[in-house]
């Protein structure tokens, strides 16, 4: 610290904060007086910048629970050679994955003290882990430990069935088929893979969808049937090159649902309890018409 003149009889301090006021990576201390006197400022000059780590410590364990819309709340203490105000400031993020996958990030925030509160979104089905990451405004990192719970799906599982008529394509005995992973959820961040098979290779497609219901209806006699409702509450998820080879009936397309719930703006039907029917449109130019529709999928949006 810089040099500090001698104390003064009968002075009185109020307080004494710490912070980085010069921005150099170390703390320095600014002290209140009393009785009249000037507040000081003792910068640190040893140049010496912080490199202690946070340490995120008491992790709360969470029970194991049953899949819904309410979050798995979690707690944690961040300890550093900071004042606690300081480390108000540090940058703590809840990170969790459900059956080993890939793991997600979910800021946590402060309640006033050295405790951090963290969401963990409650959809989730499966084992679920999670941990905590701790950032100090030095750059400095600690993480937690990893604790687990297991969520069990509570019932829901979206009940997903499939309808209507796909129209034949271009190679004799190539139909179409959906093939699904995971749990259409509102809340869940990713997870709902939904997956078309058994189409040409090689060519362009598309997946649209609605909450307005199903319907049969048949488009330009060529591309087969229309097997949701058309018009303003029909949407379509942005095109997709197509795997596979051309004349080969290894072509599919994909799209994570969840995620698609989780970062579209446009439709704000899709919540939890509405109803999707869902239908794939590609392009096949042997076939007359030169694109056909899949037949439709229907699911419920879990919580």
């Amino acid at each position: 610290m810089a040099p500090a003149r001698p104390p003064v009889v009968g002075e009185a301090e109020w307080n004494a904060a710490l912070t980085d006021w010069d921005v150099d990576g170390d703390y320095d201390v600014l002290v209140a007086n009393d009785a009249g006197q000037a507040n000081e400022l003792f910068v640190n000059v040893s140049q010496v910048p912080d490199t202690h780590a946070p340490r995120a410590a008491h992790l709360e364990q969470a029970p194991d629970r049953l899949s819904s819309s309410a979050p798995t709340v979690v707690r944690v203490h961040v300890y550093d050679n900071a004042a606690y105000y300081y480390t108000w400031y540090a940058t703590v993020g809840l990170e969790f994955r459900a059956n080993a996958g890939v793991w997600y990030t979910v800021p946590m925030r402060s309640m006033g003290t050295q405790i951090f509160r963290g969401e963990i979104p409650g959809a989730l089905i499966g084992a679920i882990e999670y941990r905590v990451r701790a950032q100090d405004l030095t750059g400095n990192t600690g993480l937690s430990q990893v604790l687990s719970f297991v969520a069990s799906d509570g019932g829901c599982n979206g009940s997903p069935s499939t309808y209507c008529t796909a129209k034949a394509n271009s190679i004799p005995g190539c139909v179409p088929a959906f093939a699904l992973n995971g749990v259409p959820s509102a809340s869940a961040p990713k997870g709902f893979t939904v997956a078309v098979t058994g189409v040409p290779g090689g060519n362009p497609g598309l997946f649209l969808y609605t909450t307005n219901g199903a319907a049969a209806t048949p488009i330009q006699n060529a591309y087969g049937f229309l097997c949701i409702q058309a018009g303003p509450g029909m949407f379509r998820i942005a095109p997709q090159a197509g795997a596979g080879t051309q004349g080969v009936c290894n072509g599919g397309y994909a799209v994570d649902f969840d995620q698609h719930m989780a970062t579209q703006t446009q439709d704000a039907t899709l919540v939890a309890g509405a109803s999707v029917d869902l239908q794939c449109w590609y392009r096949d130019p042997p076939n007359p018409g030169t694109a056909n529709f899949t037949h439709a999928l229907r699911f419920t949006v879990c919580p």
